[in-house]
């Protein structure tokens, strides 16, 4: 079209004609490509080659269908007059049903059913019609949701390969101790799927395996754990998440966060000067980290042991947790909060020079230069204002009494931060001891 002499003028970058363009051909690769996995997909007989297809598949939605197990249709009556007790019905129960004769090249076979199957009894006999039966082991997955640690499973995985998803039969209790079972069914779609949807949804993964994966409490019903829902998020904000199965978590007397499971390394390799400092003589990981276990399980990093504090009286603080505080204002580039063996805390303040000050600047009517930045009564009270939000936050020992705004930037050229862009300590108290110690004059 760009070549017609008709559209010669026509602008079409960023256009709605470039975009519903852009739009039918996406759809149309992915129709495409979906087509093109349907006819295909039986004849990979790689696991390999099926889980490099499978992996990409994922990607635009699409699962491949599973195996299909031959099947045959069965009819038959059980006679029941000559049973002491007259039953007023009768169930053929879930699992194997019948085996053939060794007439297949001289293999046996075994059909099952997924689900009992109850018929009324007529006359003493028990019609049994149209029975669908499956060829293959009956097999059984129990998953248990407890609320005895604080990580329940998130993952529902079924380690038999090769199976025939649609004759999985899901069924949830609420307590091992129930004899009621609410049944689930397969979704593939979020169409119709309110928030007490009874559905499950599959996903392949390696070796040709299948995962059940449940809603979250507004797509489908949520899995509770002993009455208890089991958490929507993994990692909710300010948090690192729950401990993995299989690792346990402590707090030490001082905040620092200790670990141990089968999976944490046994030591560093050929160094037992590192390997005794780092782990203690009950196999605990020192992290160095410190930290809080909340009441749900969940982990927060407070900050690292080597940069705590201790003030005069004794207290030791993590300066990390504080200064996290004042950092999200649009003036701050970097805060340093110093104090070691001082009655009170205090901050080194730079202002953010990646365009954070000069934003703030222009919308409050200021000529932007760090220089005068530092000292303009705007932004002291913008700051002190921040700082104030802070220490509402935090316990009074941890309070900023005082801070000073710096005229410079903090780079890792400058020294004061590594090339991770965290903060040199030990640099910036020996450069800024001046300003640091004038916001203790006449206070010791």
């Amino acid at each position: 079209m760009k070549e017609n002499s008709n559209f010669t003028d026509y602008d079409f970058e960023g256009s709605n004609l470039s975009n519903i363009i852009d739009v039918l051909a996406y759809n149309t690769y992915i129709s495409s490509y979906n087509a093109n996995m349907i006819s295909n997909e039986v004849f990979i007989d790689s696991a390999t080659l099926r889980e490099n297809v499978v992996a990409l598949a994922r990607n635009i939605g699409y699962t491949p269908r599973s195996r299909t197990a031959a099947k045959a249709i069965i009819s038959f009556f059980v006679d029941t007059t000559g049973f002491t007790t007259k039953p007023v019905t009768l169930t053929l129960k879930k699992g194997i049903v019948t085996t053939s004769s060794s007439v297949f090249r001289s293999e046996s076979y075994s059909f099952c059913i997924p689900s009992d199957i109850t018929v009324s009894v007529v006359d003493g006999i028990a019609t049994f019609n149209n029975v669908t039966i499956y060829e293959g082991t009956y097999l059984t997955s129990n998953f248990t949701v407890t609320a005895d640690v604080p990580a329940p499973p998130s993952r529902y995985i079924l380690e038999n390969a090769n199976i025939d998803t649609s004759t999985l039969e899901v069924t949830v209790r609420d307590t091992k101790a129930s004899t009621t079972a609410k049944k689930y069914v397969f979704s593939d779609t979020l169409i119709e799927v309110t928030s007490s949807s009874r559905i499950y949804f599959l996903q392949e993964i390696e070796d040709q395996r299948y995962e059940l994966i449940f809603g979250d409490g507004v797509f489908g019903e949520k899995l509770k754990a002993a009455g208890v829902p089991i958490p929507k998020v993994s990692n909710p904000i300010g948090k690192v998440g729950l401990p993995i199965a299989g690792t346990e978590v402590r707090i030490e007397e001082d905040g620092e966060l200790c670990m141990r499971g089968s999976h944490v390394t046994q030591g560093y390799y050929k160094d037992e000067e590192q390997t005794a400092e780092t782990f203690d003589s009950e196999g605990w990981l020192h992290t160095g980290d410190l930290a809080e276990i909340d009441d749900a399980g969940y982990v927060k990093i407070i900050g690292r042991k080597k940069e705590i504090l201790i003030t005069s009286a004794g207290k030791n603080i993590a300066p990390v947790e504080v200064e996290e505080l004042i950092k999200p204002h649009v003036l701050v580039g970097q805060v340093c909060v110093v104090g070691d063996g001082k009655k009170y805390l205090t901050a080194l303040v730079v202002l953010d020079a990646d365009g954070g000050a000069e934003k703030w600047s222009e919308e409050n009517g200021v000529t932007y230069d760090l220089k005068s930045l530092s000292t303009n009564e705007k932004v002291i009270r913008a700051i002190q204002e921040q700082v104030d939000e802070a220490n509402s936050k935090v316990a009074q020992v941890q309070q900023i009494k005082k801070f000073v705004i710096l005229d410079n930037e903090w780079t890792d050229t400058s020294g004061e931060l590594t090339p991770t862009l965290k903060l040199k300590r030990n640099v910036i108290n020996e450069k800024y001891n001046e300003q640091i110690e004038s916001m203790y004059e006449g206070e010791e």
